[in-house]
């Protein structure tokens, strides 16, 4: 029930609606939102960096700010005298083409929390409101977007001799071995110099960084507030809190969790001393690539995929063992097990995966009227929401995953001429997987939780994210609260012969009648009680009789208590005078 105190409610939360203070309170909490999603993307991106020891290549500003553009969708262009490599710009344009996805949801899931945790405050919140909060975060979003897109340029310095070291770092690291290209480095380096160290700037496509990034900002702000269960929806939207927001909730809170767990493996596996920090940087910076592209391929969604050169060694095991040679070929989990039997758990963790996210999505949403659903219609619409939902879903891992690398050179501390590397999975069998084990997994959880879990679903009334209403004021009675207060359920008629605040929880005048025929005599209930004896009446006292012979009169006898021992009558102020 919601309490109101000074007009407001009592637990702090505004009023909303079209009031222009709350308004720009909104703006300016969706501003700080944006603000903070950059800094964590910044400060991840800085360390992956770091880790990865890509920061002795080129300053660690500009290198971080290009990957916060590509994390939402940002294009980064090599530029500067790429000929001296023996390909032309042309060729070198296409050459950054993966996304750090590990940058992506740190932003995604700041600015997501940030921007719906300050919605739980607002008692009712309108379309105009909600549309006014978002458009500030998207200004903000494209402004400080600006900002990175024009810092994110330097410069690379790459030693011509390390490629003959069959594309070590490029600094050197990897100046022996044999040639790859046939001598090509050895001509390159004798033509330039010992001692000459080119270098291959990098800068930030502004216009197409922009749109990707005003496409990436609203996905991400629809999403979060979709999944956000605690946060109220408008009047109109009210039906999304048993059809879109539970699977949206459930989807969101185990993907994020398989990319954490994936996150900390990589975290553990250097830590323990294999691959040591660059593990860890790796793990940082990609490890939700690794995860959107085993998701779709535990699924059973098969991928075309081809590898060149150094390239190839950015893949996890066995997938760049599977494509190593240049020659392209079509990725399975039969495939890569032939290779490595463990990778037939992979099936199995993302089936255990999606039962989780049925359950989730079953018991998060609400609970229908008694008797308004059979089982087969709840076990039915479970499906359908669930399928629906990766029927979008399961493309979009795809999407954000696809690796193309189909240049000649890569600027971020290795050099690649000659290498190539692109995996892309099949869109249409993910919309087809995606529905048929939607529709599946989501009537398994269904069938789970209303067999073991059901007293654990939410109530209608908690699912909008308003909270346990209040009851109803019958019409006719004074209202304390103010025009903001959200609306109430049904209003309860009073009994009969109850007062007017019977309904505030007052008790009624009469007791109210039993219908239906007297109950049956009860040969083991007490007897009756008879009812108390009514006291019988004061007799009257008779008054003296006159003295004869003219004498004072008798001192009236005083009454007698009614009871023996009991208090006697007290005199008469200033004394008895008979006495």
């Amino acid at each position: 029930m919601t309490v109101y105190q000074n007009g407001l409610p009592a637990d702090g939360r505004t009023g909303g609606g079209a009031d222009a203070a709350s308004m720009l309170r909104g703006v300016i909490f969706s501003v700080t939102a944006v603000a903070s999603a950059f800094g964590a993307m910044g400060v991840v991106g800085a360390l992956g960096v770091h880790l990865l020891g890509l920061d002795k290549y080129a300053s660690l500003g500009p290198l971080t700010a290009a990957l916060v553009a590509m994390a939402v969708g940002g294009k980064v262009s090599p530029t500067g005298d790429v000929s001296v490599f023996g390909i032309d710009a042309a060729a070198a344009q296409g050459s950054i083409g993966i996304m750090p996805l590990g940058l992506t949801v740190v932003g995604a899931v700041v600015l997501g929390w940030l921007f719906t945790v300050q919605l739980r405050r607002v008692a009712v919140l309108t379309v105009a409101d909600l549309m006014a909060r978002a458009a500030g975060a998207v200004v903000a979003f494209l402004v400080l977007l600006a900002v990175i897109g024009w810092a994110g340029s330097g410069s690379v310095a790459v030693n011509v001799s390390s490629l003959t070291g069959g594309g070590s770092s490029g600094s050197g690291s990897g100046g022996s071995g044999d040639d790859p290209l046939g001598g090509l480095g050895n001509l390159i380096g004798g033509a330039l110099g010992d001692n000459t160290k080119p270098t291959v700037g990098f800068t930030t496509d502004l216009a197409p960084t922009l749109g990707m990034g005003l496409l990436w900002v609203v996905l991400v702000l629809a999403f979060a507030y979709l999944a956000a269960r605690r946060a109220p929806l408008p009047a109109a939207w009210r039906g999304l809190a048993r059809t879109v927001r539970p699977v949206a909730s459930a989807i969101t809170t185990v993907y994020v969790g398989a990319v954490t767990v994936g996150a900390l493996a990589g975290a553990v596996v250097g830590l323990t001393g294999n691959g040591g920090a660059k593990t860890i940087g790796g793990a940082l910076l990609g490890a939700p690539n690794g995860v959107f592209l085993a998701v779709p391929l535990g699924m059973g969604v098969s991928m075309d995929g081809k590898a060149s050169g150094p390239l190839a060694h950015f893949l996890p095991a066995p997938i760049d063992t599977f494509l190593a040679g240049g020659q392209g070929k079509t990725i399975t989990v039969s495939s890569l097990a032939s290779l490595d039997g463990r990778v037939w758990l992979l099936p199995v963790a993302v089936v255990l995966m999606l039962i989780a996210v049925g359950v989730l999505a079953a018991v998060r949403t609400p609970r229908p009227a008694a008797g308004t659903e059979s089982a087969a219609q709840e076990l039915g619409g479970a499906g359908v929401r669930l399928g629906v939902a990766l029927l979008v879903v399961t493309p979009m891992l795809l999407a954000l995953a696809d690796v193309k690398v189909d240049a000649n050179l890569s600027v971020f501390g290795f050099d690649a001429v000659g290498a190539g590397l692109s995996v892309t999975g099949n869109v249409l069998l993910a919309l087809v997987l995606g529905l048929v084990e939607g529709v599946v997994f989501g009537a398994v959880g269904a069938a789970l939780v209303r067999a073991f879990a059901g007293a654990k679903r939410v109530s209608l009334a908690k699912a909008d994210g308003t909270g346990v209403q209040a009851p109803a004021v019958p019409p006719g009675a004074p209202s304390g609260a103010p025009s903001g207060m959200p609306p109430s359920g049904p209003a309860v008629a009073p009994p009969a012969g109850s007062q007017a605040g019977g309904v505030y929880g007052g008790l009624p005048a009469t007791p109210p009648q039993r219908s239906g025929p007297p109950p049956a005599h009860n040969p083991y209930a007490a007897p009756p009680v008879p009812p108390p004896a009514a006291p019988p009446a004061p007799q009257p006292v008779a008054p003296p009789a006159p003295d004869p012979y003219g004498g004072l009169p008798q001192s009236p006898q005083a009454p007698q208590p009614p009871y023996p021992g009991g208090p006697r009558p007290q005199d008469p102020p200033g004394g008895n005078p008979y006495r």
